[in-house]
């Protein structure tokens, strides 16, 4: 089942091929990461755990609670390095 584009910000969020694009650039993420990222646009402005992450974004993998920090830790890189272009 495809999943619709979603809206982050000033971003569009297309799961189906695992792109994030703003202002006509794209960028091809990882599965997870972009798995990621949907979820949190699904739960706007909610303090989510990491066992909630993992519960709902790795739900066929048996993870650490690193893991989870560290998946994270890159989405709020692809951000900054966006944010400066």
């Amino acid at each position: 089942m495809l999943q619709p584009v979603v809206r982050v910000g000033e971003w569009l969020v297309t799961p189906s091929v695992n792109q994030i694009s703003r202002k006509g650039r794209q960028l091809t993420l990882e599965p997870r990461l972009i798995d990621l990222l949907v979820f949190f646009a699904r739960h706007p402005g909610e303090v989510l755990s990491r066992d909630e992450l993992i519960e709902n974004v790795w739900t066929r993998n048996v993870v650490t609670s690193h893991v989870v920090t560290q998946s994270i830790s890159e989405l709020a890189q692809v951000a900054q390095r966006r944010r400066r272009r």
